[in-house]
């Protein structure tokens, strides 16, 4: 399949017709075609045609008279088959030595492709702790949020990382162009940073074989480790207090504790993981999805209660203080 490398017609011609000239002429060969089957001409029909041929006439001769008075400079003309000619000896590059020379805005686009798909990877691992969103990706070059991939919540204190970016392109064949990508926390201190290295394609002519031979391929790094480590700070940084409470359950029942969560459900997960240890988590904060619970200690027995009403004990103890 041919790939259009100058558009010949938008290059040297547009500029000295007019807007409705495609159309125009579109219609000249409708009309063409009707002469020539033999169709039924008549009058109406005929001036019709007649002018819309007077119309494409009197816009040829004013190009024509426009475009003799803006010819090329030699140097721009110059400077246009020298294009022409990189454009095509690209392209017999890449075909015989099978490597890619990417120019800036390919290369930006192949750590995009890399971004996204370790958005989808850190948004994937992470689905099991409900403590944690993962919020929208941004992209490269957002408008709105400039130097910013995506952030990360934590729904237990409400604390953020950011993750931005710093590009370093270089096009020139056979060099790395990189992406540093770092973990920002809401104060602005750096946790975390990792690296994408792109390194382009290059090839040079082999006399002996008449051809181009590859120097160096071209291809992305650094994915799988950015992927992990990522993953890694994420988790180190927003603990996952869930999985610690379970853990240290055993030793606070057999030193004769109590437990840090109340025995009822969250009303958002339904898991019974509500802090009441003000030294793990804000009172009332499900551990398990981080949903605020308004919960009350009753004055007869002591346990926690989600207050629903005015009615200051649990619903048995108000059961038992009606009766």
């Amino acid at each position: 399949q041919l790939e259009l490398q100058v558009d010949v017609w938008d290059k040297c011609f547009s500029g000295f017709l007019p807007d409705d000239f495609d159309d125009l002429f579109k219609k000249f060969c409708a009309d063409r075609n009707h002469v020539a089957h033999n169709k039924l001409l008549d009058r109406q029909a005929y001036d019709s045609i007649n002018l819309t041929i007077n119309r494409l006439k009197d816009d040829l001769e004013a190009a024509m008279e426009s475009a003799s008075h803006s010819v090329l400079s030699d140097q721009i003309q110059k400077k246009e088959r020298e294009h022409l000619i990189t454009i095509g000896e690209k392209e017999r590059q890449e075909t015989e030595s099978g490597v890619r020379v990417l120019n800036s805005k390919e290369i930006i686009g192949e750590f995009e492709s890399a971004l996204i798909e370790i958005y989808d990877e850190v948004e994937e691992a992470l689905r099991f702790r409900q403590d944690i969103e993962v919020l929208e990706y941004y992209g490269l070059e957002s408008e709105d949020h400039p130097l910013t991939l995506f952030e990360v919540k934590y729904k237990i204190t409400k604390e953020q990382i950011k993750v931005i970016y710093e590009l370093d392109i270089n096009d020139e064949p056979g060099i790395s162009s990189c992406l540093n990508v770092k973990l920002s926390n809401e104060i602005g201190k750096y946790i975390g940073e990792m690296q994408l290295e792109y390194i382009n394609g290059k090839a040079e002519w082999d006399d002996e074989s008449s051809t181009y031979m590859p120097i160096s391929e071209n291809g992305l790094s650094g994915q799988e480790h950015v992927i992990e480590t990522m993953i890694n700070y994420i988790d180190e940084a927003f603990e996952n207090l869930r999985e610690k409470v379970d853990l240290e359950m055993y030793s606070i029942i057999k030193d004769g504790g109590t437990s840090p969560c109340a025995d009822i459900p969250c009303e958002e997960c339904f898991e019974e993981y509500i802090c009441i240890d003000e030294h793990i988590a804000p009172i009332g904060v499900c551990l398990n999805c981080g949903a605020k619970n308004d919960i009350k200690e009753c004055p007869r027995c002591g346990q926690a209660f989600i207050l629903h009403s005015r009615k200051h004990l649990t619903r048995y103890c108000n059961k038992i203080s009606q009766n």
